[in-house]
């Protein structure tokens, strides 16, 4: 989301720390830190996506057994839930 609001692609309505912060808190979510599981399996995905952080995004995903937000077609190409 930082890089996104640097570079101008998403607005957002205040500080993007109080902004993250207050949306995690109000749909009950957490942050989730990257781990080694995380980098070994982006190792295994096929460079379906370009986008490094998007990669790593997807193989949190599919190690944690968790959905994606994302409105971007790119990532659905790989086998993991994406919401939007």
């Amino acid at each position: 989301m930082i890089i996104k609001i640097q570079s101008g692609k998403l607005r957002i309505p205040e500080e993007p720390e109080a902004f993250i912060a207050g949306r995690l808190a109000l749909h009950a979510m957490d942050s989730l830190s990257v781990k080694m599981e995380h980098a070994v399996r982006l190792y295994t995905l096929p460079a379906y996506h370009k986008d490094p952080f998007d990669r790593i995004l997807v193989a949190q995903a599919l190690s944690e057994r968790v959905p994606i937000i994302t409105a971007d077609p790119q990532i659905a190409r790989y086998p993991v839930e994406t919401i939007w």
